[in-house]
């Protein structure tokens, strides 16, 4: 008895597992792409959140009841990170605080203004 001649089924074989190979790559490359553009999009967030943090630390020490500052934000080594701090008084004479914010991360950029009530004097 004599068996069948299967010359092509390695190379089918072959074929198939460099398709499938491929396929698993494709989707891995696409699967990153998406993980470092989130990566990126939760960098900015925690930048902006950053800023914003240094901005309040920053009033809550500030001597000055009234006035527009622009924070230096070049030791906190964020790409094009900008804050703007207005101290001003409240209706009831409590001080508040408004903050700019800008920062930038790839193309994405974080752009946020807040108001916040300061404690203390």
């Amino acid at each position: 008895m004599t068996h069948p001649q299967r010359k092509g089924f390695g190379f089918v074989m072959v074929l198939v597992a460099i398709s499938l190979t491929t396929s698993a790559l494709v989707i891995l490359s696409l699967n990153s792409v998406v993980l470092f553009h989130q990566a990126n999009t939760d960098l900015a967030e925690a930048n902006g959140l950053n800023l914003t943090a240094s901005a309040l630390a920053w009033a809550q020490a500030a001597n000055s009841n009234t006035g527009d500052t622009v924070l230096d934000m070049t030791a906190l080594n964020i790409p094009e990170g900008q804050a703007q701090v207005t101290i001003g008084v409240g209706g009831n004479g409590e001080r508040t605080a408004k903050v700019a914010i800008q920062c930038r991360r790839g193309r994405i950029a974080v752009k946020r203004t807040s108001d916040h009530r300061l404690d203390g004097p």
